[in-house]
């Protein structure tokens, strides 16, 4: 049997792909199938976001289509609503969770100095830069898939 597993084409995607790949070769002959979405070309340029489904929307449309079996999506993509047609059918087991803290020095987050800015578009830790005091804050222009970024101003 032969399943097209269709998602991003961003790193993470294709490592997202990658796990569900690996779950269904003993079963099947498995092709992944990476594609630019809507939402990978506007957030290469200035243009605003169309909306939730702006990474999910083509992938969508092609396993409706038939063009693909599965899709993988990351769940912090999917809109609230999903797709008519479409169900999430099964949600692999998490991997580790952690954040990452990439700071000029080697910082750790309770080290960082007093009035240091932490960029980060994640609400969590922008909570656990808030709980750290000293005057530490977040700044949420930075995009959280690439990283933190720690400096004194």
């Amino acid at each position: 049997m032969r399943v097209r597993l269709g998602g991003r084409g961003s790193e993470l995607s294709r490592a997202q792909l990658e796990i569900v790949a690996r779950v269904l070769r003993p079963m099947a002959d498995v092709e992944i199938v990476a594609m630019t979405t809507t939402g990978d070309r506007l957030s290469q340029g200035s243009a605003a976001m169309t909306g939730k489904d702006s990474f999910t929307r083509e992938i969508d449309e092609a396993l409706l289509e038939g063009r693909i079996d599965l899709a993988v999506h990351s769940l912090k993509d999917l809109p609230s609503e999903l797709t008519a047609g479409l169900a999430i059918i099964a949600v692999p087991e998490r991997e580790d969770p952690s954040d990452v803290l990439v700071s000029r020095d080697g910082s750790t987050l309770a080290a960082l100095p007093a009035g240091s800015r932490v960029g980060t578009s994640s609400p969590t830790l922008a909570s656990a830069v808030s709980r750290k005091g000293g005057g530490t804050r977040s700044c949420s222009r930075a995009r959280a898939s690439r990283g933190l970024a720690a400096s004194r101003r």
